[in-house]
């Protein structure tokens, strides 16, 4: 604990810095969440030690804000794996830690802001790529109310777009204003609607919760591999730890949120890209407290700040959409693999089709492998038959 007056490391979430030194002004602890500033410019940091830079005391700037430690933190595996991703991705540590604080509205006050709900449904109006993309932002959301910074975020449009769209009576100002939200939270519980059937009740027993595994779930399509992580995810959340189910954007269908539903009784709370500003605070403030403790997300979903993290599921490991290389460049299916190497829970890496670089580690051993070769609930493979073109050649046009 550093008490008031002493000097500490803060690191920032920019692409060039290792941690600047500054003077706190109550007791903090490291792992903690301050607001500071650099040549001006209000940033969130982490304190991660004691200062290091020697500068004289009159040089060192005092830091303006602690938050509460009970509310927003980083753990000490936290630090471990932010300082080792930047080693593993030669990112610097505040390039990283710009991963995880990727939210600063989380840190802001209430906001209040008017909201505008999408009306075209009572409109004749003409579909222009740029309404329908605003259109598909909403649906996106549920269809509720947004900001117009949002919309413009969100659909890729310019203001002037929003403005014409909100003028002709497409978009409609609501009552509803961004202030003061309920935490969100979840509550789920095992419905029993799901009986596995031996294959892979096998598969699901081979996965253990005690210590850091990497364990490949291979089956064919339709074969129940998500029924078998919605396993060991449940017995993962009812222990009080939490999980992450990664998987590609494009896998975040209406398929998969009923097949959730129907095992954990509610639908569940999803990461992606296209989240409205206010949805990303709830989202990231819910993870951070830890109301929130089953995420379907994408790769960046990895990087919110989790309490007590458990398991984390890889759906679909192979799909290259796992690989990002804008704001640095890693690969969301390894560091998740370090983040539970250093934290000491399992990894499932799920997929029809595992990617190279896993098949080679389940040859040399580094991973556990089960095998799901029959299709769930009785549906049969279907019938492949080889046509010679040469012999059936395709009616003329």
């Amino acid at each position: 604990m550093f008490q008031p007056g002493d000097i500490v490391c803060v690191l920032i979430p920019n692409a060039i810095n290792n941690g600047y030194d500054y003077r706190l002004t109550e007791p903090a602890r490291i792992g903690q969440f301050v607001q500071v500033s650099v040549i001006n410019r209000p940033y969130i940091g982490v304190i991660t030690g004691s200062g290091t830079s020697a500068l004289p005391p009159e040089k060192i700037r005092n830091i303006q804000n602690v938050f509460p430690f009970s509310d927003y933190r980083l753990t000490d595996t936290d630090l471990a794996w932010l300082y080792k991703m930047s080693e593993w991705t030669m990112m610097s540590p505040g390039a990283v830690l710009r991963l995880i604080l990727n939210v600063p509205e989380a840190f802001a006050p209430p906001k209040t802001e008017s909201l505008f709900a999408y009306a075209a449904h009572d409109k004749k109006i003409r579909m222009t790529d740029q309404r329908q993309s605003v259109a598909d932002a909403f649906a996106s959301n549920d269809n509720e109310p947004m900001s117009q910074i949002d919309i413009q975020n969100i659909a890729h449009v310019s203001p002037s777009v929003v403005r014409t769209m909100i003028k002709n009576g497409i978009l409609e100002q609501t009552s509803e204003k961004i202030n003061i939200r309920q935490p969100v939270t979840d509550n789920y519980f095992d419905t029993g609607s799901v009986i596995l059937n031996t294959e892979q009740q096998s598969a699901a027993d081979s996965i253990s919760l005690d210590g850091f595994t990497v364990h490949v779930l291979d089956g064919i399509t339709g074969s129940g591999k998500t029924q078998v992580y919605f396993d060991t995810a449940w017995r993962t959340y009812a222990s009080g730890k939490s999980v992450l189910l990664m998987m590609p954007e494009i896998a975040l269908t209406a398929q998969f949120m009923s097949r959730f539903q129907s095992r954990f009784g509610a639908t569940p709370i999803v990461w992606h890209s296209n989240l409205t500003s206010a949805k990303r605070r709830d989202i990231w403030r819910g993870v951070a407290t830890g109301n929130i403790r089953i995420i379907v997300g994408t790769r960046s979903a990895l990087f919110l700040p989790w309490r007590d993290l458990g398991l984390v599921v890889v759906d679909e490991e192979h799909d290259a959409s796992y690989k990002q290389e804008d704001m640095g460049n890693y690969h969301a299916r390894d560091m998740a693999i370090l983040r539970g190497s250093i934290s000491n829970f399992p990894v499932i890496l799920a997929s029809a089709t595992p990617s190279a670089e896993t098949v080679k580690k389940i040859m040399d051993g580094a991973y556990k492998h089960s095998r799901l070769l029959s299709r769930f609930g009785g549906a049969t493979m279907p019938r492949i038959e080889l046509i010679d073109m040469r012999k059936e050649r395709p009616e003329p046009y």
